[in-house]
């Protein structure tokens, strides 16, 4: 196994052809949904399908997949990002680096990053949590770690050029002594102190770090924010920009943002994210002690303009026109188009990219099936198309759409290097397809293994 700067640098040269084929079929309608919006992006003809690798086989140089994670992320260099199981069943984050120049794509080396049980920077990794992966090889995940008896999260990296160690950037207890605060409203003055809560996170090619986490002000009850920084320039404590927080108002709205959950962050600064949200009915309600669910939002705008605006909101919070009773998975692109999954009620879910819907429950898959569920996407491709998987009355379904048209391509029952397709995971990462429009998810298989696949576009 190859160190890490050996692996960097062969990842800069790996790069070769890719093999081409055809599948799928086409649906020129909306899927059940609404019409307007979408992308004039021409959809691939098909896409052939190859395993990485398959649990238990020896013909490979990755561990056994961690079943049932959907853990697999790409990046634009060749670079795959999988979370592996090592001996009692300890997660680790390994790159896998591919090599597109044969007859088919093939893993051609490997290295683990970071195993749970291992010391990082002098501490213990207990659990391996989210991770991001960039274009250069650097990447950030959220680890509990253990210090002086104590199991905390924190934020920790690998940040290349230079090659680094793993570091930590920030834990809980530590002082900022730099806050820009970017929100549209005031802070109070004082200490700001980094919270034992850590939510999402996602990591440019340009080397931003946006993510959510709790905070204290002269030791107050915490906060939630949306921050920002950028890890080349020092640890987060050094100075950190503060994008939104709990207790603000939510533009557009009558609503108070309670937290954040999923988010994701585009090149050039712009992002998206997941907010939980209070109205002024839910507040009284909750003050008289009555069980009231939060309401749900979905937040955009620019980490270094520090403008955050309103996409969508539960309706019965006065949010704009289009809105749902709970929203997930948010996606943008390069582009800034928007993915996005609104659960209307507990039987209608659709999925919007581009403004436009791209599957709606009832509607019909592109392969004919009725669909049940459509869940996120993942935004990709050279031209900016959304790809997601759905469930059907046949099973699930891999597609990609415009916000126009869509085609399925994979689905239940097809076959991949001799093995039938049995379910399908997918969506649960922002980075799952590159620039080329190659796709990496999980599958299993009828006959009980496991394997991480890799799409390439026809």
């Amino acid at each position: 196994m190859q160190g890490r700067r050996r692996f960097l640098k062969a990842a800069s040269g790996a790069l070769g052809g890719a093999l081409l084929s055809s599948c799928g079929g086409t649906s020129g309608g909306l899927l059940g949904g609404s019409s307007g919006g979408g992308t004039q992006a021409t959809l691939p003809a098909g896409m052939r399908f190859f395993r990485i690798y398959q649990s238990g086989a020896s013909d490979t140089l990755a561990s056994t997949s961690a079943k049932g994670t959907g853990g697999v992320l790409l990046n634009n260099t060749g670079v795959l990002l999988n979370y592996g199981l090592a001996s009692g069943n300890r997660l680790q984050l390994e790159q896998l680096l591919l090599d597109f120049g044969g007859e088919r794509p093939r893993v051609s080396d490997k290295r683990t990053a970071i195993r749970e049980g291992d010391l990082v920077d002098g501490v213990s990794v207990d659990r391996l949590h989210g991770c991001a992966l960039n274009d250069d090889g650097s990447l950030a995940a959220i680890l509990d770690c253990t210090e002086d008896g104590l199991s905390q999260p924190g934020i920790y990296a690998e940040l290349v050029p230079g090659g680094s160690p793993l570091q930590d950037l920030f834990d809980h207890g530590d002082e900022v002594s730099n806050l820009r605060n970017r929100a549209t409203g005031g802070l109070p003055d004082g200490e700001v102190q980094m919270g034992a809560v850590v939510g999402d996170l996602d990591l440019s090619n340009n080397g931003d770090l946006l993510f959510s986490a709790n905070f204290t002000v002269d030791q107050s009850l915490p906060y939630q924010g949306l921050f920002s920084f950028n890890p080349t320039q020092g640890r987060a404590a050094d100075g950190l920009d503060l994008i939104a927080y709990s207790g603000l108002g939510l533009p557009e709205s009558d609503a108070i943002m309670g937290g954040y959950g999923l988010l994701d962050l585009s090149d050039d600064g712009d992002y998206v994210a997941q907010v939980f949200l209070e109205g002024p009915d839910t507040l009284l309600q909750r003050a008289r002690g009555q069980r009231v669910e939060p309401g749900s939002g979905l937040i955009t705008g620019n980490i270094h303009a520090g403008h955050t605006r309103l996409v969508h909101a539960t309706p019965s919070l006065r949010g704009r026109a289009r809105g749902g009773e709970s929203h997930f998975g948010p996606r943008i692109s390069n582009a800034d188009h928007l993915s996005y999954v609104i659960h209307h009620t507990d039987d209608d879910a659709e999925l919007v990219f581009a403004g436009a819907t791209a599957a709606r429950t009832g509607g019909t898959s592109p392969g004919g099936h009725t669909i049940h569920l459509p869940g996120p996407g993942a935004v990709g491709g050279p031209a900016g198309l959304c790809y997601f998987v759905v469930a059907t009355d046949a099973g699930l379904e891999l597609c990609v759409s415009n916000g126009r048209e869509a085609r399925t391509l994979l689905s239940r029952g097809d076959e991949v290097d001799g093995l039938t397709v049995n379910n399908l995971i997918f969506g649960l990462h922002s980075d799952q397809v590159d620039r080329q429009g190659r796709v990496v998810l999980e599958a299993d298989f009828t006959d009980g293994s496991t394997g991480v696949l890799l799409g390439i576009p026809a």
